[in-house]
């Protein structure tokens, strides 16, 4: 009997003890994810998810909470509705016709859309530093004036990029940023440019740089010297991030040097795929010669292409023999009758979808987390770029024979059957499954990467020993340029030196003769 209780004893000890150690490597992380895009918030929903059920204590602010308020200990401030969109797929192409325009959309109404959350009820409790943090979580896009949160609390931060870095990222990350074979975020360019492209992409990423610091910073500092005239400017708060986890991976981005506190984490989102539903499962496997998935994302909606488009894909697909899973937002669907082999709904489980082994193309805007999930199960994809990074992710797929490029303007029947053709040949699909093994092909998953190196960050108080030294440089300690102004002084001084020399000798033997 004393052994048995004395066993218990033992085994009630051991497990105090493990809770007493659990507590303590638990930590209280704010999370601040305030852009109204609901793919960037899959990303973070991902990492948010994991973090708690690793036993983290997390406060999070963002405009979709409807994804994280079944979880009890994770306390969610709504900030919806500080922003809409509400544009049809022509308006939008519209404003993001070049690589211009790409850069100035960005920018659209962001001072009101700023100042709408730093005014909203449901922060003022982070106002008024109701509670402590160890550890900020907040995203690199557009959000620079969120730094001013970690700058209170004095804490350590942690950025998450939900696609890939932005040119003005290079500075503040100590980040390698050659326009010779890095093309810009909004550049319709892959890593392999002619001379005419390099000129563009080094103009485009120059200009991006100043019109972010001009446009957004210069929003950033008004609103913050409004209601914190004593936080210095926001380029000051800049080089303080311990760590950067960006959604890319150099498979289907590009091959580049990243600093140690630089981390890619493209996939993180894909997850094991779910048993697709009776009627769904049926669709699929009745489709004998494969099926078409038809999505513009959760922004864009297919129902608002012009009829003329819209006809091109309807008569385009009514010639070809694999049926077409067409994501339509509209409830009114009587266009579609006539056309067998389509079928609409305003949703559908995409990622359990393109785990079917019918699934033979992906038709998209050519968002970053469409691709991704259709590369992982090496499915080509005919892509439609309208903005942001969409046209550098698709013209990196069809530099690898994996997808192609269909541009909106360009968009009539024969070109959408041309297109078909081209992307569901078997040379398109066996570079797609090449470039899905490689993809898959990981020490480790994305998400253990990223809770790795958060538990990281908050274990060695901010780590900033990851950070380059180049984060503390001047520009023109960076580029060297005090160095090159010493050499061609010196150069120069040695040049004219030389030629007091010479015409010493000469002018010596003229006088000697």
């Amino acid at each position: 009997m004393k052994t048995h209780q004395g066993r218990n004893q033992y085994l009630i000890s051991a497990a105090i003890l493990l809770m007493c150690i659990r507590i303590q490597q638990c930590s209280k992380i704010l999370a601040i994810f305030p852009t109204p895009a609901k793919s960037h918030q899959i990303i973070f929903d991902t990492i948010l998810v994991e973090l708690y059920q690793r036993g983290h204590d997390l406060t999070v602010i963002t405009q979709y909470p409807e994804t994280l308020v079944h979880y009890e200990r994770m306390k969610v401030l709504d900030i919806k509705g500080t922003h809409t969109y509400n544009s049809t797929i022509e308006d939008i192409y519209e404003l993001s016709a070049d690589s211009i325009k790409r850069i100035h959309i960005n920018f659209i109404d962001q001072e009101i859309q700023v100042e709408n959350i730093f005014l909203h009820e449901n922060m003022k409790s982070i106002w008024n530093m109701e509670n402590k943090y160890d550890l900020i979580i907040t995203e690199m896009f557009l959000t620079d004036a969120f730094l001013v949160i970690p700058y209170l609390y004095k804490v350590p931060y942690i950025s998450i990029a939900s696609s890939t870095l932005h040119p003005q990222h290079s500075e503040r990350l100590g980040l390698p940023d050659n326009p010779s074979y890095i093309p810009s975020y909004v550049s319709a360019y892959t890593d392999h440019m002619s001379f005419t492209e390099r000129l563009s992409n080094t103009f485009v990423g120059l200009y991006y740089k100043w019109y972010y610091d001009y446009k957004s910073h210069g929003a950033a500092n008004r609103i913050i010297h409004k209601y914190f005239p004593e936080i210095p400017r926001i380029q000051d708060l800049l080089n303080t991030c311990s760590l950067t986890l960006v959604n890319t991976h150099h498979t289907i981005n590009i091959a580049r040097p990243l600093p140690a506190n630089v981390v890619e984490i493209g996939g993180i989102h894909v997850k094991p795929a779910k048993k697709l539903n009776e009627e769904m499962e049926r669709f699929l496997n009745e489709s004998h010669n494969g099926v078409i998935y038809f999505s513009m994302g959760s922004m864009l909606k297919t129902s608002s292409f012009p009829p003329d488009k819209f006809k091109a894909f309807l008569k385009a697909f009514s010639k070809i023999p694999q049926r077409v899973l067409w994501k339509f937002e509209d409830n009114d669907t009587s266009i579609f009758k006539p056309y067998k082999n389509i079928r609409t709904s305003s949703w559908m489980p995409q990622r359990d979808i393109f785990a079917h082994p019918n699934m033979k193309l992906f038709i998209s805007h050519g968002g970053l987390l469409g691709i991704t999930e259709a590369v992982y199960e090496g499915i080509p994809v005919l892509g439609i770029p309208v903005f942001g990074d969409q046209w550098a992710n698709i013209k990196k797929l069809e530099s690898l024979k994996a997808g192609k490029l269909l541009p909106y303007l360009e968009i009539t029947e024969e070109t959408v059957s041309d297109a078909l053709k081209i992307v569901l040949s078997p040379e398109y699909k066996e570079n797609a499954e090449d470039l899905g093994t490689r993809f898959r092909d990981r020490p480790q998953s994305p998400l253990e990467v990223a809770i790795y190196w958060i538990e990281y960050v908050i274990k060695y108080n901010g780590a900033y020993h990851l950070q380059s030294a180049a984060v503390k440089l001047t520009w023109y300690q960076y580029y060297l340029l005090d160095i090159a102004l010493v050499l061609i002084v010196g150069l120069v001084s040695v040049c004219f030196v030389l030629k007091y020399l010479c015409g010493s000798l000469v002018r010596r033997k003229h006088k000697t003769e």
